[in-house]
């Protein structure tokens, strides 16, 4: 009686585990949902270089769009603003505006982080360029 017990026991916790992550894992809105705020560009490398500027570089996204702000490295006032939808998918983030896309892979999302990574296929020279930038949310 008492290993029949055992089993049942078992057999109820494993049920409940697996339950308790399967809905976790297939919501489509949590990895959506931890990129809202307002994010600034701390370091960014190019080819493992680092060429961060003094100027900063913010994301801001919301439900449905992102927008980005640029500020000019000679006298750090704004000199761009672009608003763009997005979605982000598994580790995909990607960027439209009408016909125009653009996708980075997401290397790291958390509450604090968000690192991506961009693979330039035409740069300079016919070189491939990787770059990797770190933002901290605000």
């Amino acid at each position: 009686m008492s290993k029949l017990l055992k089993n049942a026991v078992l057999i109820f916790f494993v049920g409940i585990l697996f339950s308790c992550s399967s809905e976790d894992d297939n919501n489509p809105n949590k990895d959506k949902a931890s990129i809202i705020g307002i994010w600034k560009l701390i370091s960014e490398t190019e080819n493992g270089i680092d060429i961060t500027e003094s100027c900063d570089l913010f994301y801001v996204f919301t439900a449905d769009q992102a927008t980005v702000k640029y500020y000019d490295d000679d006298d750090c006032t704004q000199q761009f603003s672009d608003v763009a939808s997005y979605s982000l998918n598994n580790n995909t983030l990607t960027f439209s505006q009408g016909s125009d896309t653009f996708s980075v892979e997401v290397l790291e999302l958390s509450a604090t982080t968000l690192k991506i990574k961009e693979v330039d296929e035409e740069g300079s020279g016919g070189q491939t360029n990787t770059y990797i930038e770190t933002y901290i949310k605000q």
